[in-house]
């Protein structure tokens, strides 16, 4: 654990700057509404540290109830001392706090950090149902933006991939939150110091074994140093104009998806004909859609596998298989998403 000094930090104007930014976000966004119960996923590190206590300095201005909510995956050996800091600060701080402990072991193979975020989610839609909570707050900030953003162009991605996080998003039913989008690690780091707030350090991040920690320690220092300053902000930019755009192609996707597409006993259909008349553009998010209301959410799911299943609607392909069990089925005129036992 570390505590920040008070002796350097920013000015009092720093400090209400951020709230700023984080008021702005909640209003502009409509994140909250009065008398909304949040629960803070607080991992005990600093950007879930710095979001506790702006919503706390912001609890009796928006009229919300807050509570804390922490996931021990098990896979550090600083795992319990985590978990205790943040039931005791909880206490501290005089809120509720919900734990938990991973059930199951790690995968011996396939991706630990998709592993770690999907048991992460699950506990988190637990807590919500318990705690009868209307959203999950996360403190996801610029630069675990612009990393999204990064990652997903190496990896390949289309217009929702650039999107990277947003700050308001249902996620296997639950509602996410992510208020500090518009505020950069280093004015988290200088808003804990100014109030001199302890945090836990997690050592893997200063580890490259992690996709996501070489984007941020090695990949994009070095793009910022030899090719844009501004790397991160581009990056963001990038993020926000494809939301903006994307957001205009969900509002045509979701009328044709109201008009022809059916959802019924955890089953999607869709008539061929309809399909094959959409735009492409339609018909790939719709088909995207689709998956994600069989399966929960959208990981996994590449474009290949989006071309596969418009492969199906125009072929004489009658199956596609696609990934976590959703399988993709032609029966005469109806395409039928579902999902294998």
């Amino acid at each position: 654990m570390k505590r920040v000094s008070k002796s350097v930090g920013p000015t009092p104007n720093k400090v209400s700057e951020i709230l700023q930014i984080v008021r702005s976000a909640l209003e502009t966004h409509r994140l909250l509404d009065y008398a909304d119960h949040v629960v803070i996923g607080l991992s005990g590190g600093p950007d879930s540290m710095a979001l506790l206590h702006l919503l706390i300095a912001l609890r009796h201005e928006l009229g919300i109830k807050i509570s804390v909510a922490h996931f021990n995956h098990r896979i550090r050996r600083q795992a319990a001392r985590d978990e205790q800091f943040v039931k005791d600060y909880a206490k501290k701080m005089g809120v509720p706090v919900f734990c938990e402990s991973a059930s199951t072991q790690p995968p011996s193979c396939g991706s630990l950090e998709d592993w770690a975020r999907q048991e992460r989610y699950k506990f988190f839609k637990r807590v919500a149902q318990k705690a009868d909570a209307d959203a999950i707050a996360l403190g996801h900030t610029a630069d675990d933006l612009a990393e999204t953003v990064l990652m997903r162009i190496i990896r390949g991605s289309g217009l929702q991939g650039l999107v990277g996080m947003e700050y308001k998003r249902t996620i296997n039913d639950v509602l996410i939150l992510r208020p500090l989008l518009g505020v950069e690690k280093r004015s988290v780091y200088e808003y804990l110091q100014a109030l001199n707030v302890p945090y836990c350090i997690d050592t893997t991040n200063s580890k490259t074994d992690f996709f996501r920690n070489k984007i941020r320690l090695e990949l994009l220092p070095r793009l910022v140093k030899e090719y844009n300053p501004h790397m991160m902000q581009a990056l963001v930019t990038l993020s926000n104009t494809s939301s903006a755009d994307y957001s205009f192609l969900m509002t045509h996707a979701s009328a044709i998806w109201d008009e022809h597409v059916n959802f019924k006993s955890a089953a999607v259909c869709m008539n061929v004909s309809s399909a094959r008349q959409w735009h492409p553009a339609m018909r790939r998010i719709i088909i995207r859609m689709a998956y994600e209301r069989v399966k929960g959410d959208l990981n996994q799911l590449t474009f290949d596998h989006v071309t596969s299943v418009e492969n199906l609607i125009f072929a004489e392909i009658a199956f596609v298989q696609l990934p976590a069990h959703v399988a993709v089925e032609k029966r005469k005129q109806m395409v039928l998403f579902f999902k294998k036992n």
